[in-house]
C-alpha cells in the first residue's frame, strides 16, 4: 500500500527550486498515473510557508502561493498566504486587497471567516496608523 503513494509529496527541496521544479514534479507524478495530478492546494501552499518562512524568500513564496491562486482561484487559502507576505513586505494596502479577496470566498459560517475579519481589521488600523498625522 505504501508504494502506491510513494513519490505523491510536494517536498521543500523541490519547491525551493521554484514553480517548474513544481510543475514539472506534478508532471511526472501525472505520466507515471496515467492521468492529470494538479498541484495539491494544501502541499502547495504549505510549500510556499515554508519557503517563506524557512528560507526567508518572500518572491519564490509569492509565485507557489500564485500557482495555487491560479489552480484554485475559488479557494481563499493562497489569498492569505500572499496578505502574509505583503505584510512582511510592509505593503499593508496589498495585505488588505488579498485579505479581502480570502474574506469574499468564505461565508459567514467558515471558520476562517473571523480570523480573515480580524486580520483585515488589524491591516486597517495599521494603514490608518501609517497614514496618521504626526
Amino acid at each position: 500500500f505504501r508504494e502506491l503513494f510513494r513519490g505523491w509529496k510536494l517536498s521543500l527541496d523541490i519547491s525551493r527550486n521554484g514553480v517548474d521544479a513544481v510543475t514539472e514534479f506534478y508532471q511526472s507524478l501525472s505520466n507515471r498515473l496515467g492521468y492529470e495530478i494538479f498541484p495539491e492546494e494544501n502541499s502547495v501552499n504549505t510549500a510556499a510557508y515554508e519557503v517563506l518562512d524557512v528560507l526567508g524568500d518572500a518572491a519564490l513564496a509569492t509565485q507557489l502561493f500564485e500557482l495555487s491562486a491560479a489552480t484554485y482561484p475559488e479557494s481563499p487559502n493562497a489569498y492569505a498566504g500572499l496578505a502574509r507576505i505583503a505584510e512582511t513586505q510592509a505593503d499593508v494596502a496589498g495585505a488588505i486587497q488579498y485579505i479581502e479577496k480570502s474574506l469574499s470566498l468564505v461565508d459567514e459560517n467558515d471558520v476562517r471567516y473571523a480570523r480573515y475579519v480580524e486580520l483585515l481589521s488589524g491591516f486597517r488600523n495599521s494603514l490608518s496608523a501609517e497614514s496618521a498625522p504626526r
